[in-house]
């Protein structure tokens, strides 16, 4: 399988997050926090960096768009898909094409640890 690397991903290996959590937690970083935390943060402003994004509207917009998309899970345990908003303005279309998330867990690798959250999920069709 070929590994593809996107600038955000590059910009995000300069900051190694246990690093950046480890100062976070010297300095006391989330303390205020609500909703958002330091890396979040951190990532969210990357994104808008490098997106040439303008303005918070802008970052929002981007960060809150439908699109149509199938996922193919792999079969790996643990892994954490969550939106940076809600299931009100993050949405997976699946166009009606086929399964939107497919998950084959033949192996009874991927266990109750996985987790989707804050999406909406329509558009499923069969294959």
């Amino acid at each position: 399988m070929a590994k593809i690397s996107t600038i955000l991903l590059e910009l995000l290996n300069i900051f190694p997050r246990y690093k950046f959590e480890k100062l976070e937690k010297r300095y006391n970083g989330n303390h205020y926090t609500k909703y958002f935390t330091g890396w979040q943060q951190l990532i969210t402003l990357l994104f808008a960096q490098a997106g040439g994004k303008d303005s918070l509207r802008d970052i929002e917009t981007s960060l809150s768009v439908h699109y149509t998309e199938n996922i193919f899970w792999p079969e790996t345990n643990g892994i954490k898909l969550i939106s940076a908003g809600d299931s009100s303005n993050t949405i997976i279309d699946g166009g009606g094409i086929s399964s939107v998330i497919y998950m084959n867990n033949e192996s009874g690798i991927i266990d109750n640890s996985t987790l989707i959250e804050g999406f909406t999920i329509q558009g499923g069709g069969w294959l």
